[in-house]
Formats: C-alpha cells, sequence, structure tokens
C-alpha cells in the first residue's frame, strides 16, 4: 500500500514531457468554460498532461480524442511540422483544441481556420469505366517508372532540393531533404547554412532535433503527416498504390487519381507512353495555408532501373512558386535486390 502511494506521488510530481495543459479540455471544448482542472485528477497522453474538474470529465476524455490537443501540439498555423505551440496560448476551432507559437499565429489561425486545418485527403469516387481507365493509365506509368517489382525493390528513397535564402543582406544556403526508408521510417533534413534540423519518424512516434542535438519527443500526429508527404510524392506514390485496397479514377483528361489510405494523388502521363508528365495532391504553400500543389516535371532519368525526376516546377493554387533546376535537386533510390 505504502510503496503503491509513492509510486502515485512519484508520477504526480513529474512533468510530462511538453507540459502539462492545465484547463479542463471536456469542460473547454463541450461548455466553452475556461476552468482550471484539478491537479490530482490527469491523464497523460502523447506527451501532455490533461488535469480535469471531475473524475467523470476524465472518464469521457479517456473514452474519445476528441479532447486531445491537435497536430501533436504543433502550432495551428503552422502545423503539425511547423513548430510547436505554447500550451500557455490556445483556442477551440470547430470543437478541436489547437495551440499556437504566437499571438498573430492564433489570430491570423481564427480569422480563417479551414485552410490551415492537417487533414487525410477525401477519397475519390468515380464509375466503373472510369475505374478501369484509371487502371489502365496505372499500369503504363507502373511499367514506364521501371515496372512493379522494381518499385516494391526500393528500400530507400531520398530527394534533396537547395536554394539560397537571403536575410539582412547575406545569402545563405539552404537544402531540404526528404528521406523515406520503407516500411515506416521518414526522415526531414533541413539545412540553413551550417545549422541541421531534424525530423525523425519511426512508426507512430519519433522526434525533432534542434542544431545542438537536442531532440523532443513527438508522437501520432506529425508521423502521420510525414506519411502524407511521403506518399504526396511521385515515386513513393505509386509503391503506396501497388497495394490492393488502392482507388483509382480516370479522367477526361487523361490524368487518374490515386488513393490509399488516406491519401490521394493526381497524375497526368502521356497517354501512349505511359511517362509522367505532373503530380498533384493537396499541400501547404508559401504562406502555409493549403492548397493544390502541382509539380510539373521538366526530366527524368533512369537510376538503378527505375525513373526518377531531374527537375520540376511547382505550381500552387495554378501560379508558379518555384523552380527547381537539375543542378540543385539530387534523387537516390536504392533497391533491396543488388544490381
Amino acid at each position: 500500500m505504502i510503496l503503491s502511494l509513492l509510486t502515485a506521488a512519484f508520477h504526480h510530481t513529474q512533468d510530462a514531457p511538453l507540459g502539462t495543459f492545465k484547463s479542463d479540455p471536456v469542460e473547454l471544448i463541450d461548455h466553452g468554460r475556461d476552468v482550471p482542472g484539478d491537479p490530482s485528477i490527469w491523464v497523460d497522453k502523447e506527451g501532455y498532461r490533461y488535469l480535469f474538474t471531475s473524475e467523470p470529465n476524465k472518464a469521457r476524455f479517456e473514452a474519445t480524442s476528441k479532447y486531445e490537443i491537435q497536430l501533436g501540439g504543433g502550432c495551428g498555423k503552422m502545423g503539425s511540422l511547423g513548430g510547436r505551440g505554447s500550451i500557455e496560448r490556445y483556442a477551440v476551432s470547430g470543437g478541436k483544441l489547437y495551440l499556437f507559437a504566437s499571438d498573430g499565429c492564433r489570430s491570423s489561425f481564427l480569422a480563417d481556420p479551414e485552410p490551415r486545418i492537417e487533414r487525410d485527403d477525401a477519397k475519390p469516387v468515380g464509375s466503373p469505366e472510369e475505374a478501369l481507365e484509371g487502371q489502365r493509365c496505372f499500369d503504363r506509368v507502373v511499367q514506364w517508372m521501371g515496372g512493379k517489382e522494381a518499385l516494391l525493390d526500393v528500400s530507400t528513397y531520398e530527394e534533396s532540393v537547395r536554394s539560397t535564402y537571403r536575410q539582412g543582406g547575406k545569402d545563405f544556403p539552404v537544402e531540404e531533404t526528404l528521406r523515406f526508408v520503407y516500411p515506416n521510417e521518414y526522415e526531414q533534413v533541413l539545412t540553413y547554412g551550417k545549422d541541421v534540423f531534424r525530423t525523425v519518424a519511426q512508426g507512430d512516434s519519433g522526434y525533432f532535433e534542434s542544431p545542438s542535438g537536442k531532440r523532443e519527443p513527438f508522437y501520432s500526429a506529425q508521423a502521420r503527416e510525414l506519411v502524407r508527404i511521403r506518399d504526396h510524392t511521385l515515386l513513393p506514390s505509386l509503391i503506396n498504390g501497388l497495394h490492393k485496397d488502392r482507388t483509382l479514377v480516370g479522367k477526361e483528361d487523361g490524368s487518374f487519381e490515386l488513393y490509399r489510405s488516406g491519401t490521394s494523388v493526381r497524375i497526368w502521363t502521356d497517354p501512349k507512353t505511359g511517362e509522367v508528365r505532373a503530380i498533384e495532391s493537396r499541400g501547404r504553400g508559401p504562406s502555409g495555408a493549403y492548397g493544390a500543389r502541382k509539380l510539373v516535371f521538366t526530366g527524368f532519368k533512369n537510376l538503378n532501373g527505375i525513373q526518377v525526376p531531374t527537375g520540376w516546377n511547382v505550381e500552387f493554387e495554378g501560379k508558379l512558386a518555384q523552380a527547381v533546376a537539375p543542378t540543385e535537386l539530387t534523387v537516390r533510390a536504392t533497391r533491396r535486390t543488388k544490381r
């Protein structure tokens, strides 16, 4: 008995890795009342501690995910991977609880929250004829990319884009790398001058790493966003589409939609050869809001028996946002089978 009491007291005095949300989230979301919770009634969930005014409220929290902080604590405006929000700066929107990195982020989000909402893609709907056409288009693309066996043999895929950022009258080299290790490792690396920021996930959890090497844990929301980024990328999207539980919808303009497990892309191809012309998905634009993000490819090369891009132009909502030349892009694709 004494041991159990000491254990409970120990856990009660320990801070959760990401802090304690001191207002009762059930009262806040269900009734709009910002009421401090009782420090003796709490639940730890994905890095945060939540306090409650009563045991029934605690039980309601534990029965559903609706009361949890969204985006794994990422800033509501910038997204789960865009920076951590402050546990002291929050708001409820659409019945969900968000944190924010600044007052400006909070007011900007609340003024127009819909374009900032991070979520899975909608599943496309098509006729049986459109499904058949989608299948034909998909098969041509897979064959042109290197074939089903080659795509399923990919063990690691990586894209690195280099650019220059000007600040304070000086130019700084910037490199952004996306690396996917199959089946379930994801890494996003941003190099700004000499500083390196890493976001790493394995399965449903991972960590942010600062230039000093300090690591901060993250959980399912960030890991899920990395999966969406992966499956919105051309080669990984096609690998994703090789599984049986996918949906394909052919379009009148020769493009097709590919959907599986909450991610959807639209791919334009040469109707005869299957060569890929462009890929479009829901993504963040220059301001951080979501919209139609389209990559129009300017070239490909064969790498280990697989076609990989050598350059592209990025369009957001139909306007040119970025041009990536061959000299600014490095793509790597490794296979399990030695060639």
